[in-house]
């Protein structure tokens, strides 16, 4: 691979999806729910750019209900976590 391949994969901005789908990989690994909600979350903000950048629709409508579904749990046991710690 040389460096004009690398910068046309940057300035492609591939690796936006390439990064979205690592940190959704990384999320199985995660074992507190708060952690992997949020880090699903950050993925799916991730896909939701990389899809307005290709203008692929269904992507970022996708991933705009799963990024949402994500923050709307995190903040409902970041709240219960809140209410039960002294």
């Amino acid at each position: 691979m040389n460096a004009a391949t690398v910068m046309n994969f940057l300035q492609s901005g591939q690796w936006v999806g390439w990064v979205a789908t690592g940190l959704f990989a990384l999320s199985y690994l995660v074992k507190r729910p708060l952690n992997l909600l949020l880090l699903q979350a950050l993925a799916g903000t991730l896909w939701i750019i990389y899809g307005a950048a290709i203008g692929a629709g269904p992507v970022v409508i996708a991933n705009g209900v799963v990024t949402t579904g994500a923050l709307y749990k995190a903040q409902a046991i970041w709240r219960e976590q809140r209410r039960l710690s002294p």
